[in-house]
C-alpha cells in the first residue's frame, strides 16, 4: 500500500538521521523497488526515494552511488514537476554538494547559485530552504578558500536555523561546525574549539561516542590542536577518532582514510 511504501521512506530517513547508514541503505532501496513496481520510473515517489538511496549512499562513502540517484531524481522531478518548482531546487541543492565533493568546485558554485536564486524566487529570502542552500554553499566558499565571505554566509545561516529549529536541531549544529571550520582557516582557534565541542557534546547525546557525526567533530577538533600548535594534543584526540570510526564505519571507507592522513601530518609536525 502507498502508507507502507513511505513508511520504508520514513525509516530510512530516521535511520540516517541516527547514524546508522546501512540500514537507512536498506529502507531506501526497498521503498524505490516498492514505488517502481507501483508506478513506474516517472513519479514522484520514486524521485523521493532516489534522494534518500542518495543521502544514504553519501553517508556511506559511495559518491558514485550518492550522485547517480540525484541525477536520476533530477531528471524525474524536472519531467513531473517542470523546472520552476521547489522539490527541484532541492535536487540541485544535493547535486550541489555533491560536485564539491568531488572537487567540481566552479560546477557546485554554479548549482548553488542556481539553488538560492530558485528558492528565493519560490519561497521568499527567509525561509528553511533557502537558509539550508545557503549553509551549503558556505562550506564550498571554505573549500575554495574564500573565508570572508564563507563566514558571512555561515552566520546568515546560522541564525536562520536557530530561529526556525532552535539551538539543537541537526540543521543548527552543522551550521555551527561550519562556523567552527571557517573560524579554525581564520586562526580563530578560541572561537573554533568552543563551537566545535558544542557540536561535538551534541552530536555524542543524539547518536553516541561512535556516531559519523561526534566523530566528525572529534576530528575537526583534533585539527584544530594541531593548527594552534598542539601536535601531542591533536595526536590524542585524532587516534581517538580513528579508533571510533573504525568500529563503527569499518576500515574501508573514506573518511577513515582522511582521518588517517589527518593523523599522519600531525604526527610529521610533532
Amino acid at each position: 500500500s502507498p502508507f507502507v511504501r513511505r513508511n520504508l521512506r520514513k525509516k530510512a530517513t530516521l535511520a540516517r538521521a541516527r547514524g546508522n547508514p546501512d540500514t537507512a541503505d536498506r529502507f531506501a532501496r526497498a521503498a524505490l523497488e516498492k514505488h517502481r513496481r507501483a508506478y513506474g520510473d516517472l513519479h514522484q515517489d520514486v524521485a523521493e526515494d532516489l534522494e534518500e538511496v542518495g543521502n544514504a549512499a553519501h553517508q556511506l562513502g559511495r559518491l558514485p552511488d550518492a550522485l547517480a540517484a540525484v541525477e536520476e531524481s533530477l531528471r524525474i522531478r524536472k519531467a513531473v514537476y517542470g523546472n520552476e518548482h521547489a522539490m527541484v531546487a532541492g535536487s540541485l541543492n544535493n547535486l550541489a554538494v555533491l560536485r564539491r565533493e568531488q572537487g567540481r568546485y566552479e560546477e557546485s558554485a554554479a548549482l548553488y547559485k542556481q539553488t538560492i536564486d530558485l528558492r528565493q524566487r519560490l519561497l521568499g529570502r527567509e525561509h528553511p530552504r533557502v537558509a539550508l542552500t545557503v549553509h551549503n554553499f558556505a562550506a564550498l566558499q571554505l573549500f575554495r578558500g574564500e573565508l570572508e565571505q564563507a563566514a558571512v554566509s555561515a552566520r546568515d545561516a546560522l541564525e536562520q536555523f536557530r530561529r526556525f529549529y532552535g539551538e539543537d536541531h541537526e540543521l543548527t549544529r552543522s551550521a555551527r561546525n561550519n562556523l567552527a571550520n571557517i573560524d579554525r582557516g581564520l586562526g580563530r582557534f578560541d572561537a573554533a574549539e568552543a563551537g566545535t565541542r558544542a557540536v561535538l557534546d551534541a552530536w555524542v547525546r543524539t547518536q553516541g561516542a561512535d556516531g559519523p557525526n561526534a566523530v566528525g567533530a572529534l576530528t575537526n577538533l583534533g585539527q584544530i590542536y594541531r593548527d594552534r600548535g598542539d601536535p601531542v594534543r591533536a595526536e590524542e584526540i585524532l587516534r581517538d577518532a580513528d579508533e571510533r570510526w573504525h568500529r563503527r564505519m569499518g576500515a574501508a571507507h573514506p573518511t577513515g582514510a582522511v582521518i588517517r592522513r589527518n593523523l599522519a601530518g600531525t604526527l610529521a609536525d610533532s
